[in-house]
């Protein structure tokens, strides 16, 4: 059985390390070793958010075994995505499609 809590709080700290790397990354002066870091850091989030979806995924809203708390972990995994999302629009936005 799925140890929803943990597997939660390992990926949420995994993808907020991970954003955080980003925002750091996408903010200096693109030099080579920048962007291979900044390509590696998208690979990992994408996969991510992969695993973000199956897990909450893995129970259906509509379960009834499915508590509060699985449902707060849901919506912290939820706004990591999202903010992942702000930040790649962001970046995108202000790049001109150049960020890419």
């Amino acid at each position: 059985r799925l140890q929803y809590e943990t597997v939660a709080q390992y990926l949420l700290s995994m993808f907020e390390q991970s954003l955080t790397m980003y925002e750091q990354g996408i903010s200096m002066p693109a030099t080579q070793q920048v962007v291979t870091q900044i390509k590696v850091l998208e690979g990992r989030m994408t996969w991510l958010t992969y695993m973000v979806a199956s897990v909450i995924d893995a129970q259906t809203t509509n379960d009834p075994r499915k508590g509060q708390a699985e449902l707060l972990w849901d919506g912290r995994l939820s706004r990591c995505v999202f903010q992942l999302i702000q930040i790649v629009d962001f970046r995108l936005n202000n790049t001109s499609g150049q960020g890419k």
